[in-house]
């Protein structure tokens, strides 16, 4: 769900995390890399393909999945756009269906799902001139239908890259834009939130960033409708932004950080309730270009630093029934790691005959573990296409 930099045409990483300790083990354990066995994955392979996969809800209030990306348009072979698409998996079945949804613009891709009551969803995506905005779509009973957020004047280009849900009348969105000719004395990346209310989009009012340079919101969670959480990435040694919505007015607050990053940034945040919230996400040594994982808890006071395994990007999360799942990266390439109370346990992703260059996204839902992964395929006389497989495990 979360990319580093804007693009043109969107790229996807995703890694993958389980943690079984409770959230105040988790915050004092010694973290640790070690090796664990590799657990029993079934693998489905998204057909027709030629499809990315960014986000994935792996409950859908009706026992089914949802996941949201795109899709290649092509014209004789050649790759000449994108179609913001819907993937969905009905209760008891382990077949994913893949909907391209028509909307204005060329290179349009759908970045973050969330579940609306039973059966509905929004999704966000990338901006287009075509449609003044990002697209969206929202979903009742099964049938999706794209919609536009509209953009800030003087958008060159961005994206929102994830949406969290109160109710089908409260939705909060984030992401980032980089504008054509930014207002003097501001940086041409900046942040943006925007609010659904049920029918229309609203780009929220945000005091000045508490970082400067270039700045961009990744994460959202939506723990009340007085109680919202926003984050994302910051470079040049500064500490991911981090704000908090009361209700009535949008503030900063600083995240412990030290560090010389060259980037910096929070992909996920999670939350059990106001007590009990989540970020995690990872940096860049400005020196020596090392990544590191990056990990904080709230208790409803403070925020503190929690430790996390060595060597790993962490770019997405999710909550499981006593824990947290996320999704890795490291220099042995896309794992699945767990933290059982005492060390972080890294599980194999199994060997699928594709190369996953992309893993997109993880869920979790009944006692099961699920990873979206994308490789690219080649063969002699075939052109370059896209490979989707969903990797389930009991976790």
């Amino acid at each position: 769900m979360f990319t580093r930099s804007l693009a043109r045409r969107p790229v996807v990483l995703a890694l993958a995390l389980g943690l079984t300790a409770s959230a105040a083990t988790i915050v004092t354990a010694q973290a640790e890399s070690a090796p664990t066995r590799l657990p029993v994955w079934q693998v489905t392979e998204i057909k027709p393909g030629d499809a990315l996969v960014n986000s994935l809800v792996a409950n859908d209030g009706r026992g089914g999945a949802l996941a949201a990306g795109s899709t290649w348009i092509r014209d004789n072979g050649e790759v000449v756009g994108y179609a913001p698409t819907i993937f969905t998996r009905d209760a008891g079945n382990r077949t994913w269906r893949q909907e391209p949804l028509k909307a204005a613009g060329t290179w349009l891709s759908l970045r973050d799902v969330a579940p609306v009551g039973s059966g509905g969803g929004v999704a966000v995506g990338t901006f287009d001139p075509a449609l003044g905005g990002f697209v969206t779509a929202h979903g009742t009973n099964g049938v999706w239908r794209t919609g536009v957020a509209p953009a800030p004047p003087g958008v060159d280009y961005g994206r929102l890259e994830d949406v969290d849900t109160l109710s089908a009348n409260d939705m909060w969105a984030v992401g980032t834009v980089d504008m054509f000719e930014p207002p003097p004395g501001t940086e041409p990346q900046q942040p943006i939130v925007t609010h659904w209310d049920g029918r229309t989009w609203t780009t929220a009012a945000l005091p000045p960033p508490a970082a400067l340079g270039w700045t961009g919101f990744d994460a959202v969670k939506a723990v009340a409708p007085d109680d919202v959480w926003v984050a994302g990435h910051a470079s040049d040694g500064q500490a991911p932004p981090l704000a908090h919505f009361n209700g009535t007015a949008w503030k900063y607050v600083a995240l412990p950080f030290e560090g010389n990053s060259f980037w910096a940034g929070v992909t996920a945040l999670l939350s059990r309730g106001p007590g009990d919230v989540w970020a995690l996400g990872f940096m860049q040594d400005a020196e020596n270009g090392e990544e590191s994982a990056l990990a904080w808890h709230f208790d409803g006071r403070s925020w503190t630093r929690a430790p996390v395994p060595a060597g790993v990007r962490i770019t997405d999360a999710t909550l499981t029934r006593t824990g947290l799942a996320a999704l890795t990266m490291s220099r042995d390439g896309y794992a699945v790691h767990r933290f059982d109370g005492g060390h972080w346990r890294r599980l194999d992703l199994p060997d699928s005959g594709t190369e996953l260059q992309q893993p997109g996204a993880i869920g979790y839902a009944n006692g099961r573990l699920t990873v979206a992964a994308n490789g690219w395929v080649e063969g002699p006389g075939a052109p370059e296409h896209l490979r989707t497989l969903m990797f389930t495990a009991a976790a």
